[in-house]
């Protein structure tokens, strides 16, 4: 097992990057996964094992009624300087900010899948809002 592999000339994935890849070959957007595995076969292919991420149209709407509380109280950390004055969904960055952290969501799942290295389309950045420590996530 190697731990970097170079399907492009621009860079290396190692274990622990994230990556856009082309599951299915459709109009889908590309699938966001996280590289678990690397492995060279004995007839020079690279198979990797990747966690994937779900986006909002993949999960029930109860789990987005969870995960949307969460968000919220994302925002309304104190990290952010909105304006006291004004309830914070009323400012437009607050909105905006919103809006994007939701378009953007992203849901760890329990599924491995393997993949060829071809199937790799780039490396992205995932920015978690919580970490999970749960055991079904081991």
């Amino acid at each position: 097992m190697s731990n970097s592999l170079e399907p492009d000339p621009a860079g290396k994935f190692q274990i622990g990057d994230y990556i856009f890849a082309d599951l299915h070959c459709t109009r889908e957007p590309f699938w966001i996964c996280k590289i678990e595995e690397i492995q060279k076969q004995p007839n020079s292919d690279v198979q990797i094992k990747v966690k994937l991420f779900f986006r909002r149209r993949h999960v029930s709407e109860d789990l987005l009624v969870i995960a949307d509380k969460y968000t919220d109280s994302f925002l309304h950390n104190e990290d952010f300087d909105w304006d006291l004055a004004e309830e914070p969904s009323y400012n437009p960055d607050y909105v905006k900010l919103h809006y994007k952290l939701l378009q953007r969501n992203l849901f760890v799942s329990k599924e491995n899948v393997i993949i060829s290295a071809d199937m790799i389309r780039g490396k992205c950045y995932v920015f978690l809002l919580t970490m999970v420590d749960s055991p079904w996530m081991s």
